[in-house]
């Protein structure tokens, strides 16, 4: 690993606990093991750290999801959406810092910085839109899913999403583990031919 993903990981650690405005330059480097100065070495400024920890708390969600698709692309579409919806609900229950940093971040933004996770946040979204839209088309095309608007049901199904992860924000695993089949089952049931 080089030095400046240690430095977000242990930024990460540092601004989901204590936020944007109370987590130092200094505490940082301190955790990474390197004077403060050195951080410039990697970073231009705290600004351009902590967009860079935001973009890659959530790319990497939307890696896991991909490689998730990868091993299940020859399943029927009704298994592809619900285990990439299973999933995505319960990625970040096993990952209370980052599930409280990209919390914090976005309900909570610091205000100089609120458009660029705004542009961040949409970039990943747009990223897993991309992977799901062949699934729900395919899904149409097959007869698996009722002709419908497409938007509709993305929409629908971050919606939910949402929902669970709020859940998972304030009560982590078991919150939300029997919920997600419960959700899923409702949506599902509202979508398919």
């Amino acid at each position: 690993m080089n030095k400046a993903t240690e430095i977000r990981i242990k930024a990460l650690k540092l601004f989901s606990q204590f936020g944007y405005d109370k987590t130092t330059l200094g505490k940082i480097a301190e955790e990474a093991g390197i004077k403060p100065p050195s951080l410039y070495n990697h970073f231009n400024s705290k600004e351009q750290l902590f967009l860079e920890t935001f973009e890659d708390a959530v790319g990497e969600h939307v890696n896991h999801v991909y490689m998730m698709i990868q091993k299940i692309e020859n399943s029927k579409v009704e298994k592809k959406l619900y285990t990439i919806f299973k999933e995505a609900a319960m990625y970040y229950t096993d990952k209370e810092e980052k599930i409280m940093f990209i919390n914090k971040a976005l309900v909570f933004p610091p205000k100089e910085l609120k458009d660029g996770l705004k542009a961040k946040f949409f970039h990943a979204e747009d990223q897993f839109t991309a992977l799901l839209e062949p699934i729900f088309f395919e899904g149409i095309q097959n007869g698996e899913i009722r002709e419908q608007s497409f938007q509709a049901m993305l929409t629908t199904f971050y919606c939910l999403l949402d929902g669970l992860f709020m859940h998972s924000v304030n009560g982590g695993r078991r919150s939300i583990e029997d919920k997600v089949n419960d959700v899923w089952n409702i949506f599902w049931s509202g979508i398919k031919n």
